[in-house]
């Protein structure tokens, strides 16, 4: 199993965890709702070589046109570090792996997809920036808990889903003001559990 596979699954273990333990308060989220799709999503070159590996030639066909039109319409916004959810979702800019509502690599999505969750009424996540909506994102207390960044070739690097996966499926090197690239050598990492 990929290192990229085995965080996931430690990951979906431990929001199960979380919500089993916690049933007064369920989230909303459900299939077909992909409000969040629209927002800027990090991933982790693991994570964009665990996608890759389960696209079929024909999936990466169809994906290519998408993120070039990805890459077109948020030219300007990867032009500022870590741009706000505000500005991507007043962009409505659909993530390029969303086909027909649905995350078309839902099983291999990266960890960013996997920890945030709405509480509120799902007719909230439809309103202008979300207002009303009770959010809640994992993320903090997973990293923390597991050192959960999954490491390529002594590094690590993170950067929008899209521009990794345009790089990766379309031979481009793309300036991107939100890309880290951190040596793993350097890096004080919390033990998994």
């Amino acid at each position: 199993m990929s290192t990229a596979a085995e965080n996931h699954r430690r990951v979906d273990w431990f929001i199960q965890s979380t919500f089993a333990a916690n049933p007064d308060t369920p989230h909303c989220c459900r299939a077909g709702c992909h409000t969040c799709c629209s927002e800027a999503v990090y991933a982790s070159q693991a994570e964009i070589n665990h996608i890759v590996e389960s696209l079929s030639t024909q999936q990466v066909e169809q994906l290519k046109p998408r993120l070039v039109d990805w890459l077109a319409r948020t030219e300007e916004l990867r032009k500022e570090p870590y741009p706000k959810v505000d500005k991507y979702l007043g962009s409505n800019i659909p993530c390029p792996l969303l086909q027909g509502g649905l995350c078309s690599v839902y099983e291999r999505r990266p960890f960013g997809c996997r920890v945030w969750f709405a509480f509120g009424d799902p007719q909230n996540c439809r309103l202008p920036m979300r207002h009303h909506q009770g959010l809640a994102q994992f993320s903090n207390a997973l990293f923390e808990a597991m050192g959960l960044p999954a490491i390529v070739n002594g590094r690590l690097i993170l950067d929008h889903l899209g521009v990794l996966l345009a790089e990766r499926l379309l031979g481009l090197d793309i300036p991107s003001a939100s890309r880290d690239d951190v040596d793993a050598s350097k890096m004080k990492m919390p033990p998994a559990v």
